[in-house]
């Protein structure tokens, strides 16, 4: 083993136990990337994204993941994001976790690179590689480990969402895997967007060779009520954007025994999820619809999302209205 391996490991092993597994709890907004009119990244906006996940209790967010549209945007796109978010995390007292993942792994490398400079930056994600994907559980922590690694101050959590990138290993074999293969020492946790609380759970009660839990993230705002049920101490969506205060509360009754209450609100995510999946590509051109009628206007996603219409915000609003979402 190399001397730069060597010390490779021995900060990201400092970094795993400094930041690492009981650093993120709580609820973390996967926050929407705001275009303009002409479908430019409108980073004037981000301010607007803040002061309302702060109104309702939100100071942790995830972005250019999923909802940040982030395999659309260029990497120089993404970059600009991060400081604007970062900025606006110093002046705001929020923390941010950058997504890096990218189809190809020299372009999240890179932007692993750049986000281990931003102040506020608490830790790096990453999915899988797209289109060209590992076929083995150690080919995908091997990938994991050469991203985590050119950001070896940072906790790495690895990004899950098997409906999207086809990567469907169980995560409790993945981390039996990092373990053996003595790889990612900075792993301090998976952000799970899966409805497998069997293998979710399995992941809460593993202990890696460092004598440490990992932080499971529930990926899943739908599921969330269920999640804390199996001791799930952390959690990662979108409809936290507009729901945050929601589903604080949610938390909050079930910390506090009281289960209908906690149904009652979690159901109310339920019929939002529900209304979102009523438009195209996992309603993410509803989510950005929302975001408009609650006074923030993130824009129209990019292709090859379809435009939302005139109609259909007629349409959201009635929908969001009947479930006491809207007044």
């Amino acid at each position: 083993m190399s001397f730069r391996t060597v010390l490779a490991l021995m900060v990201g092993v400092t970094a795993f136990f400094a930041c690492g597994t009981a650093g993120l709890t709580g609820i973390v907004s996967a926050v929407f990337t705001p275009f303009d009119a002409d479908n430019e990244v409108n980073l004037d906006v981000i301010p607007q994204q803040a002061s309302l996940l702060l109104a309702n209790g939100i100071n942790q967010v995830l972005i250019c993941g999923t909802t940040g549209e982030s395999l659309k945007l260029t990497q120089s796109e993404r970059m600009l994001i991060a400081e604007k978010w970062s900025a606006v995390a110093v002046s705001y007292g929020m923390s941010v976790y950058v997504h890096v993942g990218d189809a190809s792994v020299v372009n999240a490398q890179a932007l692993a690179v750049h986000a281990a400079t931003l102040p506020q930056v608490l830790g790096i994600v990453s999915m899988s590689t797209v289109f060209f994907t590992p076929v083995k559980s150690t080919a995908l922590v091997i990938t994991m480990d050469a991203i985590a690694s050119a950001a070896p101050t940072l906790p790495f959590y690895y990004y899950h969402m098997p409906d999207q990138t086809h990567v469907d290993f169980k995560m409790y074999d993945f981390l039996v895997e990092v373990d053996r293969t003595q790889l990612l020492p900075t792993l301090a946790g998976i952000k799970a967007t899966y409805y497998d609380l069997m293998d979710f759970t399995m992941c809460i009660n593993y202990q890696n060779r460092f004598g440490k839990h990992y932080d499971m993230l529930i990926g899943r705002d739908e599921i969330l009520l269920g999640a804390l049920a199996m001791g799930c101490k952390g959690a990662v969506g979108s409809t936290y954007n507009y729901m945050g205060g929601i589903m604080l509360e949610m938390w909050s009754a079930y910390s506090a025994g009281n289960m209908t209450r906690a149904q009652e609100l979690q159901n109310q995510n339920i019929a939002m999820v529900n209304i979102l999946h009523q438009y195209s590509n996992k309603g993410q051109e509803a989510g950005k619809a929302t975001m408009e009628l609650f006074g923030v206007p993130v824009g129209q996603p990019r292709l090859p999302n379809y435009p939302f219409s005139e109609a259909d915000y007629t349409n959201l609003q009635a929908q969001l209205q009947s479930i006491g979402l809207l007044p």
